[in-house]
Parts: C-alpha cells; sequence; structure tokens
C-alpha cells in the first residue's frame, strides 16, 4: 500500500526517484509556446474583462478614449508600473502559500532583463502533488476573484487600470496552469521538488512506468 503524504518532507523517501523534470530556462520550445500562449490568452481575457465592464459601465468606452488622450508616454509609464504591481502581486500569492505550506521563507528573484520573475518554495522541501497545485493556482484564482469583486465597488475611473491588472495575471498564469495541468496527470502520492525556475516530481518507483 502507497503512503500519501499529506505534508511536505524534507527527505525524499528511498522507495522514490525522479519522475520527470520540467525546466524553462533550457526546454526553449516550450518556453516559446507558453510565451505565445500568454500574449494570445491576454486578448483573450481582456476582451472578456472588458466586455464583462462594459455590462456594468457602458459608459467605459468614453472614458478610457480620453484617457490615451494625453501623452502616450505617460501613458506608458502608468501601465508599466501597473504591470510591474500585477508581477509582485501575482509572485507574493504563490510565496504565501508556499509559506503556509513549508512553514519557510520562500525564494524569490526578479530578473527583470530576461523579462521574468518568480517566487519558489524551499528547495529542501519536497511538496505533495495538490500543496503545489494549490500554490501554482492561487494567484490566478484569487486575484480574478478579488478583481471581479472590485469591478462592482470602485470608481468607474479606476476599472481600466484594474482590467489590466486583472488581464495581464490571467495572462502571466499560463505556465502556471500549463503545469498544473500535467500535474493532475500524475498520481495523488507525487512529491514536487522546486529548484526556482525547475520542477522535479518523484514517484514510487513502482508507479513510475519503463
Amino acid at each position: 500500500m502507497e503512503i500519501r503524504y499529506k505534508h511536505p518532507i524534507k527527505t525524499l523517501p528511498r522507495h522514490y526517484e525522479v519522475h520527470n523534470t520540467i525546466n524553462l530556462s533550457k526546454n526553449r520550445w516550450l518556453a516559446i509556446g507558453l510565451n505565445l500562449g500568454a500574449i494570445l490568452s491576454f486578448f483573450v481575457f481582456g476582451w472578456f474583462f472588458w466586455s464583462l465592464a462594459l455590462f456594468f459601465y457602458p459608459e467605459l468606452t468614453e472614458i478610457f478614449v480620453q484617457m490615451t488622450e494625453p501623452d502616450p508616454f505617460s501613458l506608458f509609464v502608468i501601465f508599466a508600473f501597473f504591470l510591474i504591481f500585477q508581477i509582485c502581486l501575482h509572485e507574493f500569492t504563490h510565496s504565501l502559500f508556499f509559506w503556509l505550506f513549508t512553514k519557510e521563507r520562500p525564494k524569490f528573484s526578479a530578473k527583470w532583463l530576461r523579462t521574468y520573475a518568480y517566487a519558489a518554495a524551499p528547495e529542501n522541501c519536497y511538496l505533495t502533488r495538490n500543496q503545489y497545485v494549490v500554490a501554482l493556482m492561487a494567484p490566478f484564482v484569487i486575484i480574478t476573484l478579488v478583481g471581479l469583486m472590485l469591478l462592482l465597488v470602485i470608481s468607474v475611473e479606476v476599472i481600466p487600470a484594474l482590467i489590466f491588472v486583472v488581464t495581464s495575471n490571467a495572462a502571466g498564469a499560463i505556465g502556471d496552469l500549463f503545469i498544473i495541468g500535467w500535474l493532475l496527470y500524475q498520481p495523488a502520492t507525487a512529491l514536487v521538488r522546486d529548484i526556482s525556475v525547475a520542477m522535479i516530481v518523484y514517484r514510487p518507483k513502482e508507479a513510475v512506468k519503463v
């Protein structure tokens, strides 16, 4: 009978072995595919959130047109600020759940020259499959739900910025959703080790198909 761990562990059980590794820094085509998916989903999510906002605030189009009339550079700076804010919020949410599960300080990195940032679980911890799925899913679910709730109560002048934050967050979660989909095909007994830009999945030896 296989043991199903309920909490992160720091020592890999002897009967576990590496099943697979996902390293976006080395898998060029996967990284390109996810980036293209993020770009496409930005427009899809943007259309959805904008349409939803217009349902509640028909005057939103006129307000947005007025926003684009001033200096384009100033507008770019404003949305660049909100993009950085969204990235920090996204990674903070990841880190919060990594901390809740491991009770240890997560790892952070912001490699802006490479246009990515990340929060990772402590490398000395092996999380259960379900815990890792929850930590990956948290930013997409929580930020989206909070954004939709704020849509109903904030000033209409702030809604374009809110839509941008929620949209860019959802699009930026494409990589997380891809990994979640792959992890859900793994048995619940699988363990996951996060080493920053790579994720290693371990499974019991008898569960690994040759």
